[in-house]
């Protein structure tokens, strides 16, 4: 599943709107999940994000580079269901509610790379969540994660957090590089 702005529609026809979670976003059951993002974008969904790439059998990815603001909730949410999920992000990213700004779940192996400023707000708004726990019902309930799963965090942006800097969890190795700065009112690396 390929997201490309605007959408295509004929000619006459008005863009697709109604009740959302992400603004923008692509699911896939059998094949990868992308998103890729160069621009400006601004949610304002209570509890949803601006961008997201769901995966149920395959990988998910994100690449995002600009200004995301999410007002009520996670600003980029990559998840894949069984298999690895990427997130490749630059510019500036904001998150006034939710669980993160950036949360990326992938059931066997997640991978995250921030070039980007990172700001939240909020009752304890983590930086970036990597995990390979995944929450398939979107409710907080993680389903294990497979034996063996790796996260990497490689971060050169600045994150400057009401909640956790960068949490991190997986059953297998998690390796966290950082050369960015991280200021967070909760745990730095969690």
């Amino acid at each position: 599943a390929i997201v490309t702005l605007p959408v295509p529609v004929p000619p006459g026809e008005v863009q697709p709107s109604g009740p959302v979670d992400e603004l923008i976003a692509a699911g896939a059951v059998l094949g990868d999940a992308r998103v890729t993002f160069s621009g400006s974008v601004r949610s304002k969904i209570e509890g949803g994000g601006t961008i997201g790439a769901f995966s149920a059998l395959a990988d998910a990815f994100v690449t995002a580079s600009g200004v995301m603001v999410s007002e009520r909730g996670f600003a980029l949410r990559t998840q894949a269901a069984s298999r690895d999920a990427y997130s490749l992000t630059d510019g500036r990213i904001e998150a006034g509610g939710g669980e993160c700004a950036i949360m990326v779940e992938g059931r066997a192996n997640s991978a995250v790379t921030n070039k980007a400023t990172v700001v939240t707000g909020g009752d304890h708004v983590d930086g970036i969540l990597a995990t390979a726990r995944v929450d398939l019902t979107f409710s907080g309930d993680r389903v294990a994660a497979l034996a063996g799963s790796n996260v990497i965090v490689t971060n050169s942006g600045t994150l400057h957090t009401s909640g956790d800097g960068i949490r991190a969890e997986a059953q297998g190795t998690i390796e966290i590089h950082n050369t960015g700065r991280i200021k967070a009112e909760g745990i730095g690396l969690h």
